[in-house]
């Protein structure tokens, strides 16, 4: 088939610029259906607020979380109050509770604290008892140098990240979580999916010349590889193209993205992976002259030669 001399390349500016367009669009959309349509239906049917309600509940019970009186969100507890939040956790919640690695109920004593927290007998320890109870939980010393001071923010770190690993092995509160977050990505999927499928592949029919709102917006259009108007089943095969790298993207954190769009910025007509696959490129419309069959440009080209004639 002969080429269409007359369809211009969009330049690659352009198509970067109706490819972010379309994302933003597209992540709009999307929330716009996870809050006011597939969010809600969800709750109805499977009551994803108690669940969520129940999971900061058991958050705030383990002294790790705290919630923030301006944003009501729940978050970890402030610095200062993470040695305090340590002592709760272990001593309050996770004591008669049966975790994951253990067949009887956790059984709390300050000896277990000083010892197995707190490190009470090891070499270097920043804490000593107090009279030398052990049945008393153990202080600071009173003569850290400062370089122990320094430390010592690092050592209570250290500690509460233990205490939040040993939470996530705590059966109930996983169970939630799991179940939260499975309702989480499928609702994701859902929305994803109704936008990719409109905003891809129903906009571009629609709009017809395979236009997204992007590329209308920045008067881009989509043609076969030889600068002709796309079949029906060139739309559905860069669409199902496309999908597969967004698909892939997500497994390959971006990378099949990234490569598309490396493949658009090296090739001689800009052509991402799913042009390759649909046999298509992108043309800048107003510069363009399309057509539908091979006929009509030699059709054209005879006009041009009698109205010019040499």
């Amino acid at each position: 088939m002969e080429q269409n001399q007359f369809a211009v390349n969009g330049n690659l500016l352009k198509r970067s610029g109706a490819a972010i367009l379309d994302f933003i669009v597209f992540t709009l959309v999307s929330l716009f259906l996870i809050s006011s349509a597939i969010g809600p239906f969800y709750d109805s049917q499977y009551d994803t607020s108690s669940l969520s309600e129940q999971f900061t509940t058991y958050q705030t019970a383990s002294y790790l979380y705290a919630e923030d009186e301006s944003s009501g969100q729940v978050l970890f507890v402030a610095n200062e109050a993470i040695p305090d939040a340590i002592y709760q956790y272990y001593s309050e919640f996770k004591n008669g509770k049966v975790y994951l690695e253990e067949t009887e109920p956790f059984v709390f004593s300050n000896e277990w604290y000083n010892e197995t927290i707190l490190k009470i007998n090891e070499e270097g320890t920043f804490f000593e008892l107090v009279e030398g109870d052990t049945s008393v939980r153990a202080v600071e010393r009173s003569n850290l140098t400062e370089e122990e001071q320094g430390l010592i923010a690092t050592f209570y770190t250290n500690a509460f990240n233990d205490a939040l690993a040993d939470l996530a092995t705590y059966e109930p509160y996983v169970t939630l979580a799991q179940q939260i977050n499975q309702f989480f990505l499928e609702i994701l999927a859902i929305a994803a999916s109704i936008s990719v499928l409109i905003f891809y592949f129903l906009v571009p029919l629609l709009l017809k010349e395979g236009r997204t709102l992007g590329k209308l917006a920045l008067g881009l259009s989509v043609v076969n590889k030889d600068g002709y108007y796309l079949a029906w089943w060139q739309h559905l095969l860069r669409f199902m193209a496309f999908t597969a790298t967004l698909v892939l993207g997500i497994y390959t954190i971006l990378g099949s993205i990234l490569i598309s769009y490396t493949f658009m910025i090296f090739t001689k007509n800009y052509r991402s992976l799913h042009d390759f696959v649909a046999m298509t490129r992108v043309v800048d419309r107003k510069q363009s002259l399309l057509f539908h069959r091979e006929e009509q440009l030699i059709d054209y080209k005879a006009s041009l030669d009698t109205s010019n004639p040499s």
